[in-house]
Parts: C-alpha cells; structure tokens; sequence
C-alpha cells in the first residue's frame, strides 16, 4: 500500500517517465519473485483463481467461497438489513477484510453499486482538491491531497476486488466502512488534512490572506546551552516573517535575555527541586500540574503554528 501510494505522488508529481517505469518495473518483478518463491503465496493465488475446488473450499479459499456465498445470497435488493447468515461466524472477518460480501447480502447489487460510487465520488473530489491546489502554486499540498486519493481510493479498490473474487485475498479493509480503531482514525485525519486543504484553496480563490504572519512558541530556558540555540532558531524564524513567543520561567536567565532580543515572553511558575528538601519535593506533583495549566493557557491564548522545545 505505501508503495503503491508513493508511486502515485511520483507519477501525479511528474517524475521523469523513464525512471518512473523503471521502478515500477523492477517492484512488479519484486512482487512476482516474492509470490513464486514462497509456496504459501503460490496456494493463496491458486486459490483465487478456484476458491470452490476440492483443494482450496475448505483451505486457501474458504474465506473467498464463503464471502462469493454471501454475495450471491442478496441477488438485487439484498436479505434484508441484519439478515446476513454468513456472518454469523461463516464468514471470517466479516467485520472488517470482508464487510462489502455482507453488505451485499444484506443491501445486494443495489447496496454494493451505492457504496462503490460513493467512493468513487470520494476518491474524485479528493483528486479534485489537490488539483485545484497544484493549480494555486501549492504543489506541496496538491500532491498530499492526491496521495489522500489515491490511497482511500486504491485500497477501496482492492477491498472491492477481494470481495468480488476479481483480485487474490488481501487483507486490506474498506475505508472509513470496516471495524477498526486505529484504521478508522488515520482515514478521519487524512480527511480532515484535505478539507484543510480546500479551506485554503478556498480563501485563496476568494483573494483573502490565508492567514496572519505564522506564530511560534519557542521553550528555552535554565542555561545557555538550551536559551543560545533558541535563540538563533527565533532570530532567523523573525527574519523569514514569524511572529515569535518565549515560553520560559520568571527568575531564570531566560527572563534578563529574551526580552533584550525583542522577543515576547511568557512565563509559567517553576523552579527546580534539586536539593531544596523533601518537602518541596513532594510538592512536586501539584508544581507539574500548576506549570502544565499554566502552559496551555499560553498555547490556547497564542494559538502557535509550531512549538519547538529545545530543554531546560
């Protein structure tokens, strides 16, 4: 999936075409080599091919036979919704790999063609998105969005394919359809890139200012060695155009030299414990808990584009 997904940027990006087929070729080989070298990939194939066999219904291509089953169950208009029998444990991982076989059970050809176009239109408007920001000169978002498409729209593909026993079993799950946790909250953060994406496309078509000058929050403090390096960093961040925060303590040297610099300071109250007794030490907890609100009412307030934390 991530090469397929990188292969798509190169190829929407304009890699030189030569190179591109190159190494398409030689990962299309890398593929060939992998399956006719491992006997469990070679079944697994076969098995696709004829999943209803005597060698593969009960083996390799039970998982296949069972969701070709299921879909054949719902013909047009499907068995009705929550009326899927092969579900109920005939069907492994009904819930996830092969979710499209139960829905076309269920909704049949009328449920599966409704859900295909749906991610067709999907995939479409995403590619759609970044085109129009390519077209904006903001290449660099243009080709995350059309990676965003090809990615929902490859694995829905497969997914698709599997189901239908048109591609070898693969366990790849449907988008933002089949259970899952982690699966699920990567599409919602992919999609929520590319609706920013077009926000920005859009305030750009309207002729507004995307935004006010980017703001940074640089944390620094204690001791030279971290505040001298921060300070290099907010000197050249205010050169190219950045509005520049200091996150710091009160009474430490980061209080006397960042303001001297021009930079804005904000503090938080805290201090070290290193030999200052056992009872400031168990006061420690409350001091944490008091520095980290103090913190993020800081963040809420400067609401920065990037936090660097360089120590101390």
């Amino acid at each position: 999936m991530i090469a397929v997904i990188a292969m798509g940027i190169l190829f929407l990006g304009g890699v030189n075409a030569r190179m591109f087929f190159l190494i398409a070729l030689i990962l299309v080989a890398a593929f060939a080599l992998m399956i006719w070298s491992s006997p469990w990939r070679r079944d697994r194939i076969f098995a696709y091919i004829d999943p209803f066999s005597e060698d593969h219904a009960l083996g390799k291509g039970y998982q296949l036979s069972h969701a070709l089953i299921a879909i054949g169950r719902g013909e047009i208009f499907g068995v009705g919704l929550g009326g899927s029998v092969e579900k109920l444990s005939w069907l492994p991982e009904a819930h996830t790999d092969f979710l499209l076989a139960v829905i076309g059970e269920e909704l049949g050809l009328v449920g599966v063609l409704t859900l295909i176009v749906a991610f067709f239109w999907l995939t479409r408007r995403i590619m759609l998105i970044g085109r129009q920001a390519i077209a904006l000169d903001r290449v660099f978002s243009g080709l995350v969005a059309e990676g965003v498409a090809v990615w929902v729209g490859f694995q829905a593909f497969i997914n698709v394919g599997v189901n239908l026993g048109a591609l070898p079993t693969k366990g790849l799950t449907l988008p933002l359809v089949s259970y899952g946790g982690s699966a699920i909250l990567m599409n919602l953060v992919a999609l929520a890139v590319v609706l920013r994406v077009d926000y920005e496309n859009k305030l750009l078509m309207r002729g507004t200012r995307m935004s006010s000058p980017k703001v940074a929050l640089v944390m620094a403090g204690g001791t030279g060695g971290h505040i001298f390096p921060g300070l290099a960093l907010a000197q050249e961040l205010r050169a190219r155009g950045w509005q520049v925060h200091w996150l710091g303590t009160p009474a430490s040297m980061e209080s006397r030299i960042v303001p001297a610099e021009g930079f804005a300071l904000e503090t938080i109250d805290f201090s070290g414990v290193r030999g200052k007794g056992g009872i400031t030490l168990a006061l420690l907890p409350l001091k944490l808990l008091r520095a980290f609100w103090q913190a993020l009412a800081v963040v809420r307030r400067i609401r920065p584009d990037v936090v660097i934390g360089l120590g101390g």
